[in-house]
């Protein structure tokens, strides 16, 4: 596992999962075997936190941290195909640079989403 210290003031914290990689934090964790098959049998599951900042690094792991435990408790569930589903629908959005619950906003403007996009 990897650990991270980080002084705040006179306490020294621990930051669980993060490594530092030319000042960067990167998000670092090992992938339980019973679900490695979803991560195409990788061992671990990395990911940058995108910044320098240790206080802005604890709060972005502990986040990404909730976010697979729930995730991997869903994928152990007989809910994995919904996990994937939604997984898939997420990238979709995230490649046009949208984000879940933007329909009512194309709403208000009288705009479908898939031929606003489509337009684009």
């Amino acid at each position: 596992m990897s650990n991270s210290w980080y002084r705040y003031g006179p306490l020294m914290i621990k930051i669980k999962h993060v490594q530092w990689r030319r000042g960067i934090a990167k998000y670092r964790r090992p992938i339980p075997e019973d679900i490695r098959s979803f991560y195409d049998g990788k061992k671990n599951y990395f990911e940058s936190l995108k910044t320098k900042d240790a206080a802005e690094a604890v709060k972005k792991s502990q986040e990404l941290t909730k976010q697979l435990d729930r995730k991997w408790s869903l994928l152990r569930s007989s809910n994995a195909d919904e996990v994937i589903l939604r997984e898939q629908g997420m990238a979709i959005l995230q490649n046009h640079n949208l984000e879940p619950g933007q329909a009512s906003e194309y709403a208000k403007h009288d705009l479908e989403p898939a031929a606003f996009v489509n337009e684009l």
